[in-house]
């Protein structure tokens, strides 16, 4: 094998393995968007349920002080 063939492989090689490095970054990148479009909601929901009190206009359930009684002032809970 010649310096000339040796440059071409070697050239060749660098431009598929750069192809397939950003298709595969493309892709995962829009693999990634779209989990987070599914998993976003969910997350504010337990944010939520947690905090006893919605996230985006600030609404208090009443499940909070009825949460705080069955469980109890030692659980945890009492003062989320």
């Amino acid at each position: 094998m010649t310096w000339t063939e040796a440059g071409i492989l070697l050239g060749a090689s660098f431009v598929t393995f750069f192809f397939g490095y950003a298709l595969g970054r493309r892709v995962g990148r829009r693999e990634g968007v779209l989990e987070g479009i599914a998993c976003a909601p969910l997350e504010l929901r337990r944010r939520s349920w947690e905090k006893g009190a919605c996230l985006v206009c600030g609404t208090v359930s009443g499940m909070q002080e009825e949460r705080a009684a069955v469980d109890g002032p030692l659980s945890g809970n009492a003062d989320v």
